[in-house]
């Protein structure tokens, strides 16, 4: 929903089409320094949506990512028919887009007031999650929103920091220019993310995992393939049913091979191999 002004689409982009205050006319900015669209006006939404299928008719490119999408009605900077405004461009977009192509957004958010943003499940073919970790209630709320969206046949992209670093191991991280030596650092912190991300995961379920903001630059070492991590390819198998509430922050769920128990208020992940259950 911000305008960023260093793409090449942009060349045919009018300054008209930037969301103002009703009140000032002033334009809104995000941050103080980032416009915004308004989607109320037809001549932006026809602009974007075309600007979107110009790129889905090159055959490498498997669908558009609408980002933002909880900046649509910000009861600070949008007018009340701004997110109305936006979900008729997004139908329209839907019933444009070539057939096969995906249309995924950062839309659902436990945070977010109401039904979390499931309503934009509605056209869209699956959400990316971030933001989940702001109290254990988030936490919480994340596992039970990526197992509805997943038996909605919709995909879930979990994104995670490594969680439970302390001071000195961030610091270690910082100053270490390999990124070989970097997975070596984040590997013990990613069971929690992990944990939270297996507990719900249904068919469509993706997880990255990265340090700071999930930039993929070479010269910023941030994002990791979580297939180097021997937490991520161990054996695991169809899960044995949904996760299980042992007690209002201890869940845990059964797969064919292995069980995860997770306490979220300790930020706690236990990963036990069926064989070693079958030991005990």
């Amino acid at each position: 929903m911000c305008h960023y002004g260093d793409y090449a689409a942009n060349k045919t982009w009018e300054e008209d089409w930037a969301l103002r205050y009703t009140d000032t006319n002033e334009l809104v900015k995000w941050r103080n320094r980032i416009i915004s669209y308004d989607h109320r006006n037809v001549d932006f939404r026809e602009w974007w949506i075309k600007r979107a299928l110009d790129m889905t008719e090159h055959e490498e490119i498997d669908g558009v990512f609408i980002d933002g999408i909880c900046k649509v009605g910000h009861r600070k900077y949008c007018p009340p028919d701004h997110a109305a405004a936006y979900i008729a461009t997004a139908n329209e977009l839907r019933s444009r887009l070539q057939p096969g192509k995906l249309l995924i957004g950062n839309a659902v958010r436990a945070a977010q007031r109401g039904d979390c943003n499931l309503k934009h499940l509605k056209y869209l073919d699956g959400s990316y999650l971030e933001g989940w970790q702001q109290s254990k209630d988030t936490i919480r709320d994340t596992v039970e929103l990526i197992s509805v969206m997943g038996k909605q046949g919709r995909m879930v992209m979990l994104t995670s920091t490594p969680m439970g670093m302390d001071q000195k191991v961030t610091a270690e991280v910082e100053k270490t220019r390999s990124l070989e030596k970097r997975y070596d650092i984040v590997e013990e912190f990613i069971d929690f993310p992990l944990g939270i991300f297996l507990l719900g995961v249904e068919k469509w379920g993706y997880f990255t995992y990265h340090y700071g903001p999930p930039d993929a630059s070479p010269q910023r070492l941030n994002v990791f393939d979580p297939t180097k991590f021997k937490k991520v390819t161990d054996k695991l198998g169809m899960p044995m049913g949904d996760y299980a509430i042992e007690d209002d922050y201890i869940l845990s769920r059964e797969f064919e091979h292995l069980k995860i128990r997770v306490d979220i208020e300790k930020q706690h992940a236990v990963f036990t191999p069926k064989d070693e259950r079958d030991e005990l």
